[in-house]
């Protein structure tokens, strides 16, 4: 079982910046020290996971932005990792969606949660705890599309395709292991992992589909829900 606990970046330390790292290489290729520490360090902190034995098994990066829109506060996820023996927990998301409650809840705006994704696990967490995303199957929302758009002209500049709505680099920022990848092929099955790999073909490569959520009550469920009303109240 984990458990979740915030960490701003001032508060991780070499330490736990080390087992960080031992993580993004245990499951993608490519992923240099430098590029790990400059992601964390452009970022406001992580939720970290721990294990029974206070051993990290998992984190996220976070930022939080109040100016890539107009109407809304963005919440942006950098590098995210579980091991792969805890692969099927949701606290992170729990403990995601409760943060995303007190931010809502403490500055009075709504929030998006823009996240880039080089594989079907991060995707596969949309349809668990939301019921509109972009991009998803069968429905497509214009303002999400065009909201999604925005952050990643901003933020990525000319790694943004427009037409294809992934984030493809110029030079290589890390790209899941042939064993991991294989993973995904082998569940193209599940019709949202499906149509991941038909939105984001290149995704073996490094490639990163680009996704946007509405983080609000109407648009939760589930345990996600739950835990947001729980940040909302605290």
């Amino acid at each position: 079982m984990l458990i979740s606990r915030y960490q701003s970046k001032e508060n991780i330390t070499q330490a736990m910046r080390l087992r960080m790292y031992q993580l993004m290489q245990a499951n993608y290729d490519h992923v240099t020290q430098e590029r790990f520490r400059d992601d964390l360090d452009a970022k406001d902190g992580a939720i970290i996971l721990y294990d029974e034995n206070d051993r990290i098994q998992g984190f996220s990066t976070l930022v939080w932005y109040r100016d890539l829109l107009d109407d809304s506060d963005v919440v942006f996820s950098g590098d995210t990792i579980i091991d792969r023996q805890h692969w099927g927990s949701r606290e992170l998301v729990n403990e995601f969606c409760r943060l995303c409650g007190q931010w809502v809840k403490s500055h009075d705006r709504t929030l998006h949660w823009f996240l880039i994704s080089k594989g079907h696990r991060t995707y596969q967490f949309l349809p668990l705890f939301s019921k509109q995303w972009h991009p998803m199957p069968a429905k497509h929302d214009p303002k999400l599309a065009n909201d999604a758009a925005t952050c990643a002209r901003i933020l990525y500049g000319d790694a943004w395709c427009e037409d294809s709505g992934v984030l493809r680099f110029s030079e290589n920022q890390g790209q899941m292991k042939p064993e991991v990848a294989a993973a995904t092929e082998q569940r193209k099955q599940n019709r949202y992992v499906e149509f991941f790999c038909k939105r984001n073909p290149g995704f073996a490569n490094g490639d990163e589909l680009v996704c946007l959520v509405a983080m609000h009550e109407e648009n939760l469920r589930g345990t996600a829900l739950r835990a947001f009303r729980k940040g909302m109240m605290e």
